[in-house]
């Protein structure tokens, strides 16, 4: 994922690319997840919260970070780099990545009754 993070860097419009390839390695198991750093969170969250196998919430401190882990099994984490220090970034990619995530089958069969809403 890095080159995809380096791509995103010199080019703000591959966040689509991006998203996909994050999903396409967690699909795989290559990875189990990932960390996002965008200017704004906005349109990442939507992107990642489309694919299937991403559970995207957006880092706003680490007490948040560990509560969307236990609530949704989060396993993308999406921080807005112009809002957050270096230490809270560091802090709550080191907590998406250490913390375990169970199985959450009421998370995944409420998704599943969500995903013809409105149509």
């Amino acid at each position: 994922i890095g080159r995809g993070i380096m791509e995103l860097w010199k080019r703000p419009d591959q966040l689509k690319a991006v998203v996909r390839e994050l999903a396409s390695l967690v699909k795989s198991g290559r990875v189990a997840g990932g960390v996002l750093f965008v200017s704004s969170a906005a349109r990442a969250t939507v992107y990642a919260n489309r694919c299937a196998g991403l559970r995207a919430i957006v880092g706003t401190c680490v007490e948040a970070v560990e509560q969307g882990i236990a609530a949704v099994g989060a396993n993308v984490l999406i921080i807005e780099y112009n809002f957050q220090r270096l230490e809270r970034m560091l802090a709550m990619a080191q907590t998406l990545i250490e913390t375990q995530r169970a199985a959450l089958p009421t998370i995944e069969r409420e998704l599943s009754e969500l995903k013809s809403c409105g149509y």
